[in-house]
């Protein structure tokens, strides 16, 4: 398996570009997915809930907890705590370690328990054996599998059943910038703009190859050095104006009411052009068109 990874175009250097990128500190210090969890999410709730289950499973367990099963639980924990990119993997490793612990742990308390905790221990044991007798049988998959194919279906036909429109995948308003960008799309703007980069990918996708942008979150192409750049203007540190006539900046795309579109609309040189509820839009105008606007 590691000699096949070597069958890429790069051949040994993707190995050393992927070391140099996982070994800067300033990129995995700034970067949103290699940071640890904020646990006020959703999804990291969720990975917390596994872990807690993963604990109980393990000092409930009567058996003892093979020494692999120990090292790929203490693994998954690890990784998933030290960075948000690795709850997804970090998560799976979790269930398929701690799955098979709790359901013996469940079959324990059902044939030695007493009270009415085994009474519904047993109500999920009857259940867990029923879906595996199920499984094992290949009864019941039937129509899952007549719902995937029309899912499918319905998908090649542009989200409709006959006349009806049934499915609709729209990029939401309040997260992107929607609205902006059907700005510069009727205006023709060929200029490069420069957003976050977390919306740099939502740019490239809808203005391409009309527009490009300046960053977008493929971090690892531009280098520590740019983004340093990049985070001084963001941040409106000492000299982003500097960096901002560097990169020959003329249109801006960012968040309504976020600090670097907010100093931007004190300089004169800065407009305008479009805002709402998610982003603000401006274009810097050149020195000629200022003196035209002074002469008028």
């Amino acid at each position: 398996m590691f000699v096949a990874t070597f069958a890429n175009p790069y051949g040994y250097k993707l190995h050393v570009h992927i070391y140099r990128y996982l070994s800067d500190r300033f990129l995995m210090d700034h970067i949103d997915e290699f940071l640890s969890p904020n646990f006020h999410g959703l999804p990291q709730k969720c990975f917390a809930v596994l872990l807690l289950l993963g604990i109980i499973g393990v000092a409930a367990s009567r058996r003892k907890i093979g020494a692999s099963q120990l090292l790929m639980l203490c693994f998954a924990m690890y990784t998933g705590l030290y960075a948000s990119r690795n709850i997804p993997v970090a998560s799976m490793l979790l269930v398929l370690i701690v799955a098979p612990v709790i359901s013996k742990a469940v079959e324990d308390q059902v044939c030695g328990g007493r009270g009415a905790l085994k009474g519904n221990l047993a109500r999920w044991h009857d259940f867990g054996m029923r879906i595996s007798k199920t499984d094992a049988r290949l009864q019941g998959h039937a129509w899952p599998t007549l719902i995937v194919l029309l899912g499918l279906w319905i998908c090649f036909h542009q989200g409709r059943l006959g006349s009806r429109v049934l499915m609709s995948a729209q990029f939401d308003e309040k997260k992107f910038p929607v609205r902006a960008v059907d700005f510069l799309l009727r205006n023709d703007v060929r200029e490069p703009v420069f957003c976050p980069d977390s919306w740099g990918g939502y740019l490239i996708y809808r203005l391409y190859p009309q527009s490009q942008v300046i960053v977008d979150d493929r971090h690892d192409l531009y280098g520590a050095e740019f983004l340093k750049k990049y985070l001084k203007i963001v941040h409106v540190q000492a000299g982003s104006s500097q960096e901002f006539q560097d990169m020959q900046v003329r249109w801006v795309l960012f968040p309504k009411a976020s600090a670097l579109g907010n100093f931007l609309k004190l300089l004169p040189e800065w407009k305008d052009v479009h805002e709402d509820d998610t982003a603000t839009l401006l274009h810097r105008t050149s020195h000629e068109n200022r003196q035209v606007s002074s002469a008028k």
